[in-house]
């Protein structure tokens, strides 16, 4: 693709992002990190297989940032945007392909945003690809039971890996001595190794993107994690503490969705943990120091009793 880093940096200064981003007070620099470049690549890319089960990554920023005050045609406006910067950069059939893109785009942000009917196409989750469509009147409708009957063994397949490995990690880091950076490197890598199987398994079952998302963003970080930051002791208590506070609350999570499926909204749990995920990199990252305080995630407290980690 062509620059960019160009088409981001047009993309940004447009007014229209300039002041949505600005009405909810969502730092320019964390957007670009976060999301800007997932969006380009995603309307660049995704749509070539007409893959229209994505969920937008708007709708996923909606969630970090108080979904309920964030308008629907205020995040439109970013997407067409972003168009209007396409025409400076592409023409014929690209112009016109990534058009439709972002068309597409914005009808998956309105169906998550307001709640749509929307079709899923089974044969994303059905090993033996029988061609048929399963409707739900909402995303946020779906029950531990249906998931039962949409994954079949996949269901007992990403109960048992998720308990096993999490519970073992819990078990490494509460016996990781904080103190020791070899310690620390080497249980950093487990957890790579580990998130990475989870990651995997949950982006199998197709029914999870945000969840999908925020692990392979967290497995990314925690890969490349700079050692200067962890010759800190107050950044390694601070990341193992984290990690193990995110471990128990996927737990829990499993528990109530996968063992007592008692979730009658099997996606309750998708901005917590996508907001615990980024909360790890924004607090243990080398520029921790720069956090742009508009941010609207909140200030993380370093003693253990008052993190305020997910409970359902």
């Amino acid at each position: 693709m062509k620059n960019n880093k160009n088409i981001v940096k047009s993309w940004l200064s447009q007014d229209d992002v300039k002041n949505v981003l600005e009405k909810y007070n969502i730092s320019r620099e964390f957007f670009e990190r976060h999301f800007a470049y997932k969006i380009l690549s995603n309307i660049q890319n995704s749509y070539s297989n007409n893959n229209s089960n994505e969920i937008s990554l708007l709708y996923i920023l909606s969630l970090l940032f108080k979904s309920k005050d964030i308008k629907y045609s205020d995040l439109k406006k970013i997407y067409l945007a972003l168009e209007n910067v396409f025409s400076h950069y592409y023409d014929g059939e690209n112009l016109e392909k990534f058009s439709l893109n972002i068309k597409n785009e914005i009808a998956i942000l309105y169906n998550d945003m307001e709640d749509e009917l929307f079709v899923l196409d089974a044969a994303l989750v059905d090993d033996e690809n029988r061609l048929r469509d399963i409707r739900f009147t909402s995303r946020h409708d779906l029950t531990s039971d249906d998931l039962v009957d949409l994954l079949e063994d996949k269901f007992y397949d990403i109960r048992e890996l998720f308990q096993n490995e999490l519970e073992d990690l819990i078990g490494l880091i509460n016996s990781t001595n904080v103190n020791n950076l070899e310690e620390v490197v080497e249980l950093i890598s487990e957890v790579v190794l580990k998130y990475s199987l989870l990651q995997e398994k949950i982006s199998s079952a197709a029914f999870f993107p945000v969840i999908s998302n925020s692990f392979e963003n967290l497995i990314n970080f925690l890969s490349s994690i700079d050692s200067e930051v962890l010759q800190k002791d107050d950044i390694r208590e601070l990341l193992l503490l984290m990690l193990n506070g995110l471990n128990q609350d996927v737990l829990s999570w499993i528990e109530t969705v996968f063992i007592k499926k008692e979730a009658d909204d099997v996606y309750y749990f998708d901005a917590s943990f996508a907001n615990n995920c980024l909360e790890i990199e924004l607090q243990c990252g080398k520029n921790r120091e720069k956090i742009d305080k508009t941010c609207d995630i909140d200030e993380l407290m370093v003693g253990e009793d008052d993190l305020m980690f997910f409970e359902p």
